[in-house]
């Protein structure tokens, strides 16, 4: 079945064919009865999955945040993180391909576009799951003052930052944008990097 592999599907639809091949040879197919906890909050994920056939549901705080069906994959954000912040059930009979978190770095490493690609997906599922709290929190901003408002410290980054090591800072810190430092400009520049800035350059083909 790995050779069935859908390669047409986002982030796996710019892989060289020497990329195809690794996840080819590196690529296993898993089952999960209806029901099954496929990843557990705070579970370390050791695999990417990439839905065939099934449902899956992401839980946040008790809620259904998310619903993965065929060519969908998850959870990429897990695997960024080192560690699940969800969990993940099959809300029926589930059949996925599952790529080993370090197949995953090595195409990362090798190919930024899959990267981005990962990471702009990342983006949305992080968006999604702040939609909540922000509406919960809507009411509340609305009656405070800026001077009761809590104030973070800045992350700020070099520009040779790799994505990945910013994505992860991300998670850290439970943030979606930082600082960029520049100082081989002149005179040195500051700007931000955000995950909307990233899936925009995606978009236009410039990651």
């Amino acid at each position: 079945m790995p050779n069935a592999f859908n390669f047409s599907a986002s982030p796996f639809d710019c892989l060289t064919q020497e990329q195809q091949r690794l996840v080819r040879d590196h690529v296993d197919v898993a089952y999960f009865p209806k029901g099954t906890v496929i990843l557990e909050v705070g579970a370390q994920p050791t695999h990417l999955w990439v839905v065939i056939k099934g449902q899956v549901a992401q839980h946040d705080e008790g809620e259904v945040v998310a619903s993965y069906g065929p060519h969908d994959c998850f959870d990429g954000r897990a695997l960024v993180a080192g560690k699940s912040s969800s969990r993940f059930v099959a809300t029926e009979e589930v059949v996925a391909y599952e790529l080993a978190r370090q197949t995953v770095q090595d195409l990362i490493a090798a190919n930024a576009h899959f990267g981005a690609l990962l990471f702009a997906d990342l983006g949305s599922k992080l968006s999604a799951l702040t939609e909540r709290q922000e509406g919960n929190e809507l009411q509340a901003f609305n009656l405070a003052r800026v001077d009761e408002a809590l104030l973070r410290p800045a992350i700020v980054v070099d520009a040779e930052t790799d994505i990945l090591s910013v994505v992860r800072l991300f998670q850290e810190h439970k943030s979606t944008n930082v600082l960029v430092r520049d100082n081989a400009a002149a005179p040195p520049r500051l700007g931000m990097f955000t995950a909307t800035a990233l899936q925009k350059a995606v978009l236009r083909g410039t990651p």
